[in-house]
């Protein structure tokens, strides 16, 4: 007779608690892998990865061993990760912040162009304020994290829901990455989001675009002169004539703007304009 030690009824509750220490032990090496991600412990992490742990394994807010590496800022950590096939467009909940949204928040551009060369989402937004990582780079004025996304076609026309408070009532705005940067004084944040903003506007054939742009950073008395200049020469290479008619319209006249090619000839926009023709 066969044993009931050996019945169907006991192999079945047997396999299944040998699925669940082996779940349990899966675990616990991810576990090991996060934490050694977090200290930036390169050495353990190589170890562990090697002995096939799952790089990819999330705690319940979704955050892998790479958000933890991201978060601390080990940047050799996170190219480890990345190599054995890590998920760069991993988000965390409640807002689906993705990976690259904070390694921009953290500012740290190495690890947002690893992330970018990895394949992750320039454009991902959080669900609670739109954000791109390009908003995040404007507010928190991170200029070389901005630069590495813009190059992968970061885009500043999104705009991000910001919340203010009137009186007892929070009102929400939309406002993009320009007008964040300026609001937080970050003047050289600025000169670079209005330059790249101001050609994708030329190349779109947006003069209402140009205009609205312009008129923020008029506004805050910034010098702008530079990014007008190339937005100018741009709508004259592609022939946009309205936009540089626009672009000639809200060039301010007591801004001092300098020829490209001789440098030594400066002016308003007007007379630098047409210097240049000469000049050219």
């Amino acid at each position: 007779p066969q044993s009931t030690m050996d019945s169907p009824t006991n192999r079945r509750k047997s396999t299944r608690r040998r699925r669940k220490v082996d779940q349990n032990v899966e675990g616990l090496d991810a576990a090991y892998l996060m934490s050694a991600a977090e200290r930036g412990d390169g050495p353990t992490c190589t170890a562990l990865l090697a002995a096939k742990v799952a790089v990819n394994s999330s705690l319940p807010n979704g955050a892998t061993a790479l958000v933890r590496a991201t978060n601390r800022r080990h940047t050799d950590v996170v190219r480890l990760l990345l190599e054995a096939k890590a998920h760069a467009g991993v988000t965390t909940k409640p807002h689906d912040i993705s990976v690259l949204y904070l390694a921009t928040l953290r500012n740290c551009e190495d690890i947002v162009a690893q992330l970018l060369e990895s394949k992750a989402a320039v454009n991902a937004v959080r669900s609670d304020t739109g954000a791109t990582p390009v908003a995040c780079a404007a507010r928190k004025g991170h200029l070389e994290c901005l630069k590495v996304l813009l190059k992968a076609k970061g885009d500043p026309s999104i705009p991000a829901n910001v919340e203010a408070r009137n009186g007892g009532l929070v009102e929400v705005s939309q406002k993009l990455p320009l007008i964040l940067a300026l609001e937080n004084g970050h003047d050289d944040v600025v000169g670079t989001l209005l330059a790249d903003s101001l050609s994708a506007a030329v190349t779109l054939n947006s003069p209402i675009a140009i205009r609205s742009m312009v008129h923020f950073v008029n506004a805050s008395r910034m010098d702008h002169s530079a990014a007008v200049l190339n937005a100018f020469r741009l709508a004259l290479e592609q022939g946009k004539v309205e936009c540089i008619m626009e672009l000639v319209l809200v060039a301010e006249e007591s801004v001092e703007y300098k020829c490209e090619y001789c440098s030594t000839f400066n002016g308003s926009f007007n007379k630098v304009a047409k210097h240049e023709k000469k000049c050219f």
